[in-house]
C-alpha cells in the first residue's frame, strides 16, 4: 500500500517540470518581444545602447511575463498531456511530440489570442511570420524541457 508520501512522488516532479517549462517558453518569449521592440524603434533611427537594452529586457520579463504566463500556461496545459497520451504509442518520438505540442499550443494561442483582443496584435513581435514562429519556439524548448524531466528512467 502506497503511503501519501510515495503517491506524491509521480506527480510532484511532473510539476515541477511543467512549471519549469512555462518559465523556459515565457523568458523566451519575453525576451523575444523585447528585440522585435527594440529593432522596430532601432529602424525608426534610435539608438539604443547594449545597457538600455539589457535593461529593456529586464522591464519586459517582470511587465510582459505575468499576462504572457496566462497564455503559455493556457497552452501547455492542454497540449503536454496531449503529447504525453501520444507518446504513448509513438515513445521513440517521445521529445520531437512534445516540442511539437509545446510550439503548436503556443502559435495558436498566440492566434487566438489576437482574434479575441482588438487590433493590432496584443503581442508586437507576432505581426509577422518571423517573430510568431521564434513565439512558438518557446513553447517547443519548454516542451522539450518536460519531455527530459518526466521521461522513464
Amino acid at each position: 500500500m502506497k503511503t501519501s508520501s510515495q503517491s506524491g512522488a509521480g506527480w510532484r516532479p511532473r510539476l515541477l517540470a511543467f512549471v519549469m517549462a512555462v518559465a523556459i517558453a515565457v523568458v523566451w518569449g519575453a525576451v523575444v518581444q523585447t528585440q522585435f521592440n527594440i529593432s522596430a524603434l532601432q529602424g525608426i533611427g534610435a539608438e539604443i545602447p547594449l545597457s538600455l537594452r539589457l535593461q529593456m529586457s529586464a522591464s519586459d520579463l517582470l511587465g510582459f511575463s505575468p499576462l504572457y504566463s496566462i497564455i503559455v500556461v493556457s497552452a501547455l496545459i492542454i497540449a503536454l498531456p496531449c503529447a504525453a497520451m501520444i507518446a504513448h504509442w509513438l515513445p521513440r518520438l517521445r521529445t520531437a511530440l512534445f516540442a511539437l505540442a509545446g510550439g503548436v499550443a503556443i502559435a495558436l494561442a498566440i492566434r487566438l489570442v489576437d482574434a479575441v483582443t482588438p487590433p493590432p496584435t496584443l503581442i508586437a513581435a507576432t505581426r509577422d511570420i518571423a517573430g510568431w514562429l521564434l513565439m512558438a519556439l518557446g513553447g517547443s524548448l519548454g516542451g522539450i524541457w518536460f519531455a527530459l524531466q518526466t521521461r522513464n528512467r
